[in-house]
């Protein structure tokens, strides 16, 4: 299942890592992978690349691959 995606939280934190500087944010901690993409690993095995300009990607392990394919 797939949760409605919260674009104004993304334009908000995106908004802050310009202020920042900053072109990418990589996230590991399994509540900042939640929050950036909806996803949460059973293990919390996950991590996130969130660009500022772009799509983010999700990183899972394989016996996960098909949730995070729903995200």
């Amino acid at each position: 299942m797939s949760w409605p995606v919260d674009t104004a939280k993304l334009a908000r934190v995106r908004a802050l890592m310009g202020d920042q500087g900053l072109d990418a944010l990589v996230v590991r901690a399994p509540d900042q992978v939640l929050y950036l993409t909806n996803y949460w690993a059973m293990k919390g095995y996950a991590m996130a690349v969130f660009p500022r300009d772009g799509d983010p990607t999700l990183l899972a392990l394989v016996p996960q691959m098909e949730e995070a394919a729903e995200v």
